[in-house]
C-alpha cells in the first residue's frame, strides 16, 4: 500500500455544503471606451431555482467625486432600476448596458445571505468604502412616485377611513388579452372587476425631479401603464394625477420648472380631447388626494 493510501484512509470526508448553486458578480462600466469596471455587488443563485439572492452596493453618496452631479445621478438611477429587478422581482435581469453579470460559477455554503455576505466581502471591495458607498438618500426637493404613493394613501385613509380601499390598490390589474396572454398593469386608482368593465382606473406619478433622467422615467413608466388601461376600459373614467414642483417654493430655478412642464405636456397631451379621462397637475399629495377623493365621490 502506498504512503498516499495510507494518509487517505485516515483522511476526514469533506462536509456538504448545505446549499449549492452559482455566482456572479454585478459589474458597472461608467465609460464603454475606458472599459474600466466596478463591482457594485454580487449574484447568488440556487440549484433547482430560477429566483436569484443579491447584495447591492447602498447607495453612490461619493461617487460624485468620481463621476460628478449628473454622472452619479445616473449611476443611482440604473441602481435603483436594479434593485427593483432582482430584489423586488427578483429577476436576473439588467436595466443597462452599463450593468453586467460576469460567468456564472460554482459556491457551495449554509444559506444565501451568508453566501452573499462573504462573495461580497471578497468582490465588492468599492463597497469597503462607507464615505464611497454612503445612501444619502433623496433630496428634499425631489419625491419619488412610491413615496407619493404612500403620502396619498395616509391622507386618504384619514379623510375616508375604511373606504379609502374602494378605489387604491396596491396590487396591479391583471389584463388578459384576446390571444389568452396576461398582462400586470400598475393603477394605484382603480374600482371594479376587471380591465374591461372597471368603473375607475387612474395612476399617480410624480414629475418633482430635478434629474431628466429621473422625471422622465418617472413619467414614462405611469403613461405607459395608463395609455395600457385607457385603450381597454370600456365606460369606465381616467384620473391622471401627476406631482409637479410649486412655483412658490423657491427650490427649483425657473428653467427646470419649464422643462418639467413641458415634459408633463408631452405625456398629457394624448387624453386632452378624451371625455372620459382627468387630467390635474397639483403641487402637493393632499390636493392630488382631494381630487382622486372628488373624483371617487362624483
Amino acid at each position: 500500500m502506498s504512503q498516499y493510501a495510507d494518509l487517505s484512509e485516515f483522511a476526514l470526508p469533506i462536509p456538504k455544503p448545505a446549499i449549492e448553486g452559482t455566482w456572479q458578480a454585478i459589474q458597472f462600466e461608467p465609460d464603454v471606451l475606458s472599459g474600466e469596471r466596478f463591482n457594485v455587488g454580487v449574484v447568488f443563485t440556487q440549484k433547482g431555482s430560477r429566483k436569484p439572492h443579491a447584495r447591492i452596493v447602498p447607495g453612490i453618496g461619493g461617487f460624485r467625486a468620481l463621476f460628478g452631479a449628473d454622472g452619479a445621478e445616473n449611476f443611482a438611477f440604473l441602481l435603483q432600476l436594479l434593485r427593483e429587478l432582482l430584489l423586488e422581482q427578483r429577476k436576473l435581469a439588467s436595466p443597462s448596458p452599463q450593468l453586467t453579470f460576469t460567468a456564472k460559477r460554482y459556491v457551495g455554503g449554509n444559506n444565501p445571505q451568508e453566501i452573499l455576505d462573504d462573495l461580497y466581502a471578497d468582490l465588492v471591495t468599492i463597497g469597503h468604502n462607507r464615505e464611497l458607498v454612503r445612501d444619502e438618500g433623496p433630496a428634499p426637493d425631489v419625491v419619488k412616485t412610491t413615496k407619493l404613493r404612500k403620502d396619498i394613501e395616509r391622507i386618504a385613509r384619514r379623510k375616508m377611513g375604511q373606504q379609502w380601499s374602494s378605489i387604491f390598490r396596491e396590487q396591479p390589474v391583471e389584463l388578459v388579452d384576446e390571444a389568452g396572454k396576461r398582462h400586470q398593469i400598475d393603477l394605484p386608482i382603480w374600482r371594479g372587476s376587471d380591465l374591461f368593465t372597471a368603473d375607475l382606473f387612474g395612476t399617480i406619478v410624480s414629475a418633482k425631479f430635478k434629474s431628466p433622467i429621473y422625471r422622465s422615467a418617472s413619467l414614462l413608466e405611469g403613461y405607459v401603464n395608463f395609455e395600457q388601461a385607457a385603450k381597454h376600459v370600456q365606460r369606465g373614467r381616467g384620473a391622471l394625477l401627476i406631482l409637479r414642483p410649486s412655483y412658490a417654493s423657491g427650490m427649483y430655478p425657473k428653467a427646470v420648472l419649464d422643462e418639467i412642464d413641458n415634459d408633463i405636456d408631452r405625456v398629457t397631451w394624448p387624453f386632452l380631447k378624451d371625455s372620459r379621462i382627468k387630467i390635474h397637475v397639483g403641487d402637493t399629495p393632499e390636493e392630488l388626494a382631494d381630487f382622486a377623493l372628488a373624483l371617487a365621490e362624483s
